[in-house]
């Protein structure tokens, strides 16, 4: 993990300006340990230490932000601070660290599976500081096409959809359900082929109403 974590420290170092999420999802805690991983013979602690050390040996642990409360800081704070990496770790049974935050405490997320939903379901506190929006290909394929394995045809068909999908208008319809049920905007938004459509101006357009808010 430390060489993976080295060279992400050195993007981040790289693109000053830049704010970074990343997800972890691992399967060397709890029951998912097994003699394959190596993992069988260290307690959830023993790991997260060597995580822990990972993180700080690699020169990423000092841009990781740690959500102390459901305050949601400003991009500029983050830049100020050079705490511009936020780890959200998807295992909510792994021991804490002081420089992940774990997903059920700091991630409200619409349900990727339920995107045709006109009700946005959702996961999550509401009260949670991050709330991330997918937009996703199930805008674009029907529900038989979805269970398929996905094929050069299935794939090919995104490039095109996704101009309709990441518009302007589609999107903007998409945070509007569910704002109705969470009574908030979006400060993530999920999506394939993000050079297609209009995500950029969606963006600049959410940004600008949450200043005017």
């Amino acid at each position: 993990m430390k060489a993976v974590f080295k060279e992400l420290a050195n993007v981040i170092n790289k693109y000053k300006k830049e704010v970074f999420i990343v997800r972890l999802d691992s399967s060397i805690f709890g029951k998912n340990k097994t003699k394959n991983n190596g993992a069988d013979i260290l307690s959830d602690n023993d790991i997260m230490s060597i995580f822990n050390k990972d993180l700080e040996e690699s020169g990423l642990a000092k841009y990781a932000y740690k959500f102390l409360e459901n305050k949601v800081p400003s991009l500029d704070e983050m830049r100020q601070s050079d705490k511009r990496l936020i780890i959200i770790q998807d295992e909510n049974n792994r021991p804490d660290s002081p420089y992940t935050n774990q997903k059920k405490l700091v991630l409200l997320q619409s349900k990727w599976s339920d995107a045709k939903r006109k009700d946005c379901p959702v996961d999550g506190l509401l009260t949670s500081p991050l709330f991330e929006v997918n937009i996703n290909f199930e805008y674009s394929f029907n529900k038989d096409s979805f269970t398929q394995k996905l094929t050069s045809k299935i794939i090919n068909k995104t490039s095109k959809d996704y101009n309709d999908v990441n518009s302007m208008t589609k999107s903007f319809e998409r945070f509007e359900e569910c704002k109705k049920n969470t009574k908030r905007l979006p400060n993530i938004i999920a999506s394939d082929f993000v050079d297609k459509g209009n995500l950029i101006d969606l963006i600049d357009y959410l940004n600008n109403y949450a200043i005017e808010r």
